[in-house]
């Protein structure tokens, strides 16, 4: 606000109103600040000046509005094979760490060995690279290769080789900071992140025991349009979601209410038998 001036002070127009028209340049810079924070004015910003170092480039609001979510709401008819046909885009595979399958002559099992974390590929120390794998048994080679596939994490873009959001395309800056979609690996702004508990994805994809993990807005509509072809039975639509790499059979899906919902489950709810069988006979999915 504007201060009257007091008794014994100039008091003449000209000093009011320079003192009225500083004043309402004050707000307006306010105001002009928070519009370019939220990437209100203007359709870019200089490359390299402070704003963008600070802030990141601007991204258009449909950017960030992230297509596959604008239509979550409805749930229309999936008769497509296609992951495109589901309003899914983006989605880059992950790429898996590396396991190794074999068969252990004196217990007669077949052993699943995964590598947990990027550290122990680059470990030139045996036992530094040791301490990151785990190991799980089965009696079949079929079993043991679909727990290895099923529980390798995968690899983690590096920071430095992703200069922009994977989703928005936005740059990342001082305050748009990266983050791993830890279901597969990509790096993602605050804005193209979801939060899902850690029982969403498997164990050996969260090393620092995180309560909650973020996840790329894109696994998490893959995720709810996979859960959505079981409960509607449709089994190629399922099959066809699985191959795009990015779908966890054996963890409960992202659930507001905390109610646990599997994919037998949800399998068993739509009562398509075939999947029920794709599940349990080809995936070795537990209940």
């Amino acid at each position: 606000d504007c201060a009257i001036p007091a008794i014994g002070q100039s008091n003449s127009f000209d000093t009011l109103t320079a003192r009225l028209a500083q004043t309402g340049r004050a707000h307006e810079n306010d105001n002009t600040a928070a519009r370019l924070r939220s990437g209100s004015v203007g359709h870019s910003r200089k490359e390299g000046g402070l704003m963008e170092r600070l802030f990141g480039d601007v991204v258009p609001s449909d950017a960030r509005q992230h297509p596959s979510l604008a239509r979550q709401p409805s749930t229309p008819s999936v008769t497509s094979t296609s992951a495109d046909s589901f309003g899914i885009d983006n989605i880059q595979p992950r790429t898996l760490l590396t396991a190794s399958v074999y068969h252990n002559e004196a217990t007669h099992l077949w052993i699943a060995t995964i590598n947990t974390n990027q550290k122990g590929l680059n470990a030139t120390n045996k036992s530094n690279a040791s301490k990151y794998l785990k190991a799980f048994s089965f009696h079949t080679e079929r079993e043991a290769r679909e727990s290895a596939y099923a529980n390798a994490p995968p690899k983690m873009t590096p920071f430095a080789e992703s200069p922009h959001c994977a989703l928005c395309n936005g740059k990342f800056a001082v305050f748009r900071r990266p983050s791993h979609c830890r279901n597969c690996g990509v790096c993602i702004c605050a804005s193209c992140s979801k939060t899902w508990s850690h029982k969403s994805i498997p164990e050996t994809y969260n090393m620092k025991n995180e309560k909650n993990v973020k996840v790329c807005k894109t696994c998490h509509f893959l995720s709810y349009k996979f859960r959505q072809t079981l409960l509607d039975g449709h089994y190629e639509d399922a099959v066809s979601l699985f191959h795009t790499g990015n779908i966890n059979l054996r963890c409960q899906f992202y659930s507001t209410d905390g109610e646990a919902s599997y994919p037998v489950h949800c399998a068993a709810e739509g009562g398509n038998i075939q999947l029920l069988q794709w599940l349990f006979d080809i995936h070795f999915c537990p209940l």
